[in-house]
């Protein structure tokens, strides 16, 4: 059975991969809002680390990403175009991502003072239904 480092580590090469899929993304939305399929990526990758951050026990880290994910969602279906906010707020969410990822390397926890912050932010911009 896979220890919580042999996840971890898992965790973390598989946010590798959905970084460099989402390298183009925040060129592609400041450029075209409705890019559905730069949203798409960015949305995958919030949607896998939430997920993974919940099988983890990885709280802040999940809060974080469920809004990233809530914020690109009407993008992702096609709805609506993202709003200014929420394509200005891509770059900084992405370099979030690379801070739990380089923390997540290097000691295994989360870098709660950095996710908090920027959960909140998120939940600010999450469109209202």
């Amino acid at each position: 059975m896979p220890t919580t480092d042999d996840l971890i580590t898992l965790f973390v090469e598989e946010i590798d991969e959905l970084l460099a899929a989402c390298e183009s993304a925040p060129q592609a939305l400041a450029s075209d809002p409705t890019d559905a399929d730069a949203a798409g990526a960015v949305h995958r990758l919030a949607h896998t680390v939430k997920t993974s951050a919940g099988l983890l026990g990885l709280e802040s880290t999940r809060r974080f990403a469920r809004a990233l994910e809530a914020c690109l969602a009407p993008a992702r279906r096609g709805a609506a175009p993202l709003d200014d906010a929420v394509v200005h707020a891509v770059p900084g969410a992405l370099d979030t991502v690379r801070a739990l990822r380089d923390e997540l390397e290097r000691s295994g926890q989360e870098p709660r003072e950095r996710l908090e912050p920027a959960a909140e932010t998120l939940e600010a911009l999450r469109p209202k239904n």
